[in-house]
């Protein structure tokens, strides 16, 4: 740590940092006798869902991620780890994977773990009209795209099965060179499809949601806060943590109002009052796989003119913006973040106003251009800035005008809520694994994650044939290649800067291991 009390990571080097809390104060009973361990803990909000098969959010995920877990998962060096499934083999030609199941795995009403959950669960994800968002993740598995299509009727030959009550095989379509990361995803976890048959929508809701994770979903108070509680039939390691309270504040001076006065001790996800606190012994900081990115809906008015989309691109200083923005590490020209395989920092834009004045002289009248143009965004605090200072560089450098449209975290991540009424979407983007597929096949044309509605059956030929590379040289090449038609040839995305997480962690407590994918977890923790 420097003398300023600020640690920097790199990508690839992660360390356990120390950190604390003070006295919490009791809580609700807890195996019989009030919990006396403690840790209290800041999310960005209320979830829309704790339904792992459709939950998209990252303010569900960090929730899901402790009440659950899948075959495999994420280690804090960034390398797969054997979570439910103790160990797998992957076949010769790359295209089978083969799980064993751990025998000592149960639910949290004692029933125990099968290998036909995890069918169910994916069974579920594919269905056509249940509309998961990532049911994407899983096109390399054989016949699952065509299921999911409503090409094919019986899931039954779908590529994943049930050998026995602890073994799963999964057969793809064509070895896939990142594969063994999916099973690492929230979507992909196992469901008990008896119990959401008795329960329907009620199934992910306190006191009735059966999982078996580390922790047990105690309650929930809107706009308060949600406990988490130890769960006693865990079957792995973990920390002395008997309770997670999650204080559910989106405003980031108010969560750290609430630190201050010693009312949560772990706050992540910092970005914009960072220069105030970064002298102090509890800031620590460390670069994401994250990106933020400005995505464009070539069906909305002048949006559809490709030299329009140029011109903004442009007309962003970026570097100006990352100096902004203590949540930013640094401007973005590649859609994928350094450190993944595909990233360049010659890639993109570069800022030429001038030329972008020009630009957009050619493509629209004067009186085209007089029209608003409707910018949405989340409601985090640095989306919020983005947008603004967005909005005050195209209205400065092509006298363009920008209406911000502000929804709730919770509102803006959900599946239901359709954004492409808008010329413009500012998003966010981190990576769930380390492979520039998880970046762009977020605009894939049946991906749910493809916000502005964007089609082209040539980039998604391009992103499936990628994945099946096995060789780096010529799997760089064909990012490089998929890179330029998102962002140069058809500028749907503009990348804007790389993130940073800034945190808050209270002296004494012990476990936190910071990554590049946040894929850190409350089981890990131990308090004083």
């Amino acid at each position: 740590m420097t003398s300023r009390g600020i640690l920097e990571l790199g990508f690839g080097l992660l360390f356990a940092i120390l950190v604390g809390v003070l006295a919490a104060s009791p809580a609700t009973s807890f195996a019989a006798r009030a919990p006396t361990k403690i840790l209290r803990v800041r999310t960005l909000g209320d979830p829309l869902t704790l339904d792992w098969n459709r939950a998209y959010s990252p303010v569900e995920s960090i929730l899901i991620r402790n009440l659950m877990e899948g075959l495999v998962a994420i280690g804090p060096k960034m390398t797969v780890v054997p979570a439910t499934a103790s160990r797998w083999e992957i076949s010769k030609d790359g295209k089978t994977y083969t799980f064993h199941l751990r025998k000592d795995v149960r639910w949290s009403d004692g029933v125990p773990l099968k290998a036909r959950h995890f069918v169910d669960s994916w069974h579920r994800l594919l269905e056509p009209s249940f509309n998961g968002n990532y049911a994407y993740l899983l096109d390399g598995v054989e016949g699952a795209r065509d299921f999911h299509d409503g090409k094919l009727k019986e899931f039954a030959s779908v590529g994943v099965k049930a050998l026995d009550d602890l073994t799963l095989r999964v057969q793809l379509t064509l070895p896939i060179a990142y594969w063994i990361w999916i099973p690492t995803f929230w979507s992909t976890f196992p469901i008990r499809e008896d119990l959401i048959g008795k329960l329907g929508t009620n199934w992910d809701k306190p006191g009735k949601l059966v999982t078996l994770g580390p922790f047990l979903y105690q309650s929930y108070e809107p706009h308060h806060n949600i406990v988490l509680a130890r769960n006693p039939g865990y079957y792995g390691v973990r920390g002395n943590v008997e309770l997670v309270v999650a204080a559910l504040v989106e405003e980031e001076n108010a969560a750290i109002g609430l630190y201050d006065d010693r009312q949560i001790d772990f706050i992540t996800r910092l970005a914009v009052e960072t220069r105030k606190l970064k002298n102090r012994p509890d800031f620590i900081r460390w670069p994401e796989a994250r990106i933020m990115h400005l995505d464009f809906n070539p069906a909305q008015g002048l949006m559809n003119d490709v030299r329009v989309r140029r011109a903004i691109a442009m007309a962003l200083d970026r570097a100006k913006l990352a100096r902004m923005l203590e949540g930013a590490s640094g401007p973005a020209s590649s859609f994928v973040t350094p450190g993944i395989m595909g990233y360049s920092r010659d890639a993109g834009f570069v800022y030429e106003p001038a030329r972008a004045r020009e630009l957009l002289d050619k493509a629209a009248e004067r009186e085209l251009r007089s029209s608003e143009l409707e910018l949405v965004v989340a409601g985090f605090n640095d989306d919020v800035l983005t947008a603004n200072f967005i909005a005050d560089e195209l209205k400065k450098n092509l006298g363009l005008q920008i209406k911000i449209h502000k929804l709730e975290p919770k509102q803006f991540y959900s599946p239901t809520v359709t954004l492409g009424g808008f010329a413009m979407i500012l998003n966010r983007w981190t990576a769930d694994f380390p492979d520039p597929d998880n970046f762009f096949s977020i605009f894939l044309s049946k991906s749910g994650n493809n916000r502005v509605g964007w089609k082209d059956p040539v980039y998604d030929e391009l992103v499936t044939n990628a994945r099946t590379i096995i060789n780096p040289a010529k799997r760089e090449a064909a990012y490089r290649a998929i890179h330029k038609l998102l962002v140069e040839d058809n500028v749907i995305a503009v990348p804007l800067y790389y993130g940073r997480n800034c945190a808050l962690i209270r002296y004494g407590v012990k476990g936190f291991t910071p990554t590049p994918t946040n894929s850190y977890l409350f089981k890990d923790f131990s308090v004083p």
